[in-house]
């Protein structure tokens, strides 16, 4: 081989690790995705393990209240939600006692507990991360609890922090325990989850009379705002669960009557950011008053953006691919106003690379064809835009990487191995409430969406142990590329020195 291969080849080899390295987020499966921070959630009041009572609960009435709220965010933890909103939680117990004799006990309160992330939950345990500013009343007085250590719920070969708080109940006779607390939300930006586990009450005698549990919401329920289909990465489906929910303006309401609770009653709602659907409809309105103005039509592409829940590619989370063909479309439309402005086109092509583009190239060097057009049509305008000519470098790069590996693979091998392909795991997707969906646009484009991304969920696995703030770790093929590239390099330096 000439020097002048080698010299190509160990080019190539490199760009593919730095694309690699620098640019890939993480590879397929959760262990390279990265599990989500996670918070705790709300929950009913209940008893230790195997405690037997007569005492039953009557009903039970819960207020959910969502609200925009910031706070400082530490580091490592700029993709949680936990620091943009909050729960505000609002619990009321009617308790009886159907015996004969006054029973004397404590009840108890799960201060760390997640059913959807258990496992991530108990690894990531810090003295911060609990329920906050836990309130107990009992007949319209506060008392006092005291936090201990227990069994987690769901994995009790782990300990979380629980509150307990001495109880008295009188035979014949309704004791009321009201509960406040604030919980924040666990997932990714700029979507949040919030849980309320029911499970917990199962331990009182016979079943709940009655269950109510309401979410209120800083907006309206809509596809936009909130999840309402489709699975996240891990397989977990986003919509509200259970099933049975009633919608009405920004309330979501789950009502039971002689319930016994398990694990599938648990409430949970994947959500926006109330901040991040503000600047939507800011955006909307400025639009409408301007629909001739270039900068408008960039913020609103910008506000869509925001408003997207992106892992590689576009995810399903609320509007999900809807809103990714409204990026499309904002940006379509402030080129044709605003032909002239090179930066229009770096930050519409910087998008399209962001939310799926960039994937596609890395995964299989395959430039889709509206990002290609976008870059070719802007160098042809501005052939000295930084901008520009870096992602066109960096197609170019990805191109010449895969016709590589392409070449790599297709030479025959001694021995070839087949294996048989595993049998994908369907998974599930519960029905939800039907909802008008928001207004949308035609799209101007496609916008990749990739399914086949998703992980069927483990719920015994441990969590990955990596750090979320890396949210990748890097594929082994690539290290071996390092390897080939160093060796490659060397055989280089040697011959040109025997040249």
């Amino acid at each position: 081989m000439s020097k002048k291969s080698y010299s190509r080849l160990c080019i190539l080899i490199i760009t593919g690790l730095w694309i690699g390295l620098i640019f890939v987020p993480g590879g397929i499966g959760h262990a390279d995705i990265g599990w989500p921070p996670v918070s705790p959630a709300g929950a009913s009041v209940g008893l230790q393990d195997d405690f037997q009572t007569n005492v039953r609960m009557v009903s039970e009435e819960v207020h959910l209240n969502i609200e925009a709220f910031e706070r400082p965010i530490p580091e490592g933890e700029s993709d949680s939600p936990a620091y943009w909103m909050r729960g505000l939680v609002d619990a009321r117990f009617v308790m009886r006692n159907l015996g004969e004799t006054q029973e004397a006990f404590d009840v108890w309160f799960p201060l760390a507990a997640s059913t959807r992330y258990t496992e991530v939950l108990m690894y990531e345990m810090t003295p911060e991360n609990i329920v906050q500013d836990f309130k107990v009343r009992v007949d319209g007085k506060q008392i006092k609890t005291a936090q201990v250590n227990a069994p987690s719920v769901g994995i009790p070969e782990f300990e979380s922090p629980w509150a307990k708080f001495a109880m008295v109940f009188p035979p014949s006779q309704d004791v009321i325990i009201q509960v406040n607390y604030t919980v924040y939300p666990g997932g990714r930006r700029p979507f949040g989850d919030f849980e309320y586990i029911l499970q917990t009450g199962a331990g009182w005698k016979d079943s709940i009379g009655e269950a109510t549990i309401v979410v209120h919401l800083p907006y309206n329920v809509t596809t936009e705002t909130v999840s309402l289909s489709g699975n996240d990465v891990y397989g977990y489906p986003l919509a509200p669960q259970p099933e049975g929910f009633m919608v009405e303006k920004d309330t979501l309401t789950w009502h039971f009557t002689g319930l016994e609770p398990a694990a599938k009653d648990n409430i949970f709602i994947n959500m926006l950011e109330p901040g991040r659907y503000s600047k939507l409809v800011q955006a909307r309105a400025q639009v409408l008053k301007t629909p001739n103005s270039a900068n408008a039509q960039l913020q609103l592409a910008r506000a869509l953006s925001e408003a997207i829940q992106i892992i590689k590619v576009v995810q399903k989370n609320g509007g999900g691919i809807t809103l990714a063909q409204e990026v499309n479309a904002a940006y379509e439309r402030a080129l044709e106003l605003s032909p002239e402005r090179p930066e229009i086109y770096g930050e519409y092509a910087n998008w399209l690379m962001r939310s799926g583009s960039g994937w596609q190239l890395f995964i299989g060097g395959t430039c889709p064809e509206i990002l290609c057009n976008l870059v070719k049509k802007g160098l042809e305008k501005f052939p000295d835009d930084p901008e520009l000519k870096k992602i066109d470098e960096f197609i170019r790069l990805s191109q010449e990487e895969a016709a590589l590996n392409a070449t790599l693979q297709a030479k025959p091998t001694d021995t070839q191995v087949v294996t048989e392909s595993p049998t994908p795991v369907p998974t599930k997707t519960l029905p939800v409430a039907t909802l008008t969906p928001s207004p949308t646009v035609t799209p101007s484009s496609q916008v990749m969406i990739q399914p086949s991304i998703t992980v069927e969920p483990s719920p015994t696995a441990l969590p990955d142990t990596g750090k979320r703030e890396y949210n990748g770790l890097v594929p082994a093929s690539l290290l071996i590329l390092a390897v080939l590239a160093g060796l490659l390099g060397f055989v280089f330096y040697r011959r040109s020195r025997k040249g």
